[in-house]
């Protein structure tokens, strides 16, 4: 084994990363989502609304459930062609039970909206009513299938692998693949294009439980926050990753390795590879519920739809009709 001669000096504090006028950075990535989809999916002003509508109120439902839970950082981001995401962390420990709640509290309401909208649509004729409800359901039935990176494939992680490195591993590769299947079977390149990506998390993710491995040959702890870890811990963990890194190791032998960006690089990486503590609230008895949860609202939607069938058939032509006008 390599020996980097590190003493055991104070570890560099942790670079801040603010999410500072996230509002604007929301707004401006909104405007980017809605011009490319007009400009290469579709024209329609009304489509363009209610996807947007769609997404915005599935995001806020993370975003006020982390909100509750007193998350760090949260900002919302419109990603052109793909979707919306919120980002948020807590720097102390995560609660399995929150982390539950923050992820259904986009898809459910969603679900609960279109639904809702569906029905009054119908009930009152109301074409367009029925139009946002499908897009409403449709897109947060979707966000509940269980593969990562979507809500499902989270929920998923939370319930039956979570600490189980290897699985988790094989689960992200099969995710990773089915979405490539997917592009390929509708060829849709983007699809295909963002499966692929996945694939290099997978990779990522090797990479890391490689060092997790070592890291536990080395009696080194490496579930808790940066701030917990001591000045010792942090010289082991950053010489794993010096050793898992071609390009790390060029790097300690030239003058980079004095400056304070290297410093500032290696407390993110020695940061990226520690896992925040969970704590464990999630009885048998809630995994159930939640699994239930998760059942429920799909089957809710799929029912609704299956027994409207006739109308939905209506609506489809509708479409067809506004688009090529």
């Amino acid at each position: 084994m390599n020996d980097w001669n590190f003493s055991y000096q104070p570890k560099p504090d942790l670079p801040i990363n603010k999410r500072e006028g996230s509002m604007s950075k929301t707004l401006l990535s909104v405007l980017l989502f809605a011009v490319l989809f007009y400009f290469f999916i579709s024209d329609s002003i009304l489509m363009i609304g209610l996807i947007v509508t769609v997404l915005f109120i599935h995001e806020l439902g993370h975003y006020i459930m982390m909100k509750r839970y007193k998350y760090e950082n949260i900002a919302m981001i419109f990603i052109p062609f793909l979707g919306a995401m919120v980002q948020g962390k807590k720097s102390n420990s995560y609660s399995q039970k929150e982390r539950a709640n923050v992820i259904l509290a986009g898809p459910v309401p969603g679900i609960v909206i279109g639904v809702a909208l569906f029905f009054l649509g119908l009930q009152f004729q109301q074409i367009y009513l029925v139009y946002a409800g499908v897009l409403f359901a449709s897109v947060n039935v979707l966000n509940l299938i269980p593969i990562d990176p979507l809500d499902g494939g989270q929920l998923m992680y939370l319930l039956f692998f979570d600490r189980k490195d290897v699985l988790r591993l094989y689960f992200l590769l099969l995710s990773s693949l089915t979405i490539i299947v997917l592009g390929l079977y509708f060829g849709n390149y983007l699809v295909m294009g963002f499966g692929f990506l996945l694939g290099v998390r997978v990779r990522a993710f090797q990479k890391i439980l490689s060092i997790h491995k070592e890291l536990k040959f080395r009696n080194v702890d490496y579930v808790k926050t940066y701030d917990q870890l001591s000045d010792q811990e942090f010289h082991t963990i950053k010489r794993v990753i010096l050793e898992h890194s071609a390009l790390a190791k060029k790097m300690v032998d030239s003058d980079v390795a004095q400056s304070q960006e290297f410093e500032d690089v290696m407390a993110s990486e020695v940061n990226s590879v520690l896992e925040v503590p969970v704590i464990e609230d999630m009885s048998f008895n809630k995994k159930i519920f939640y699994s239930l949860t998760w059942l429920g609202s799909i089957a809710l939607v799929i029912w609704v739809f299956y027994s409207n069938y006739p109308k939905l058939l209506e609506l489809l032509t509708f479409i067809k009709n506004e688009s090529a006008v």
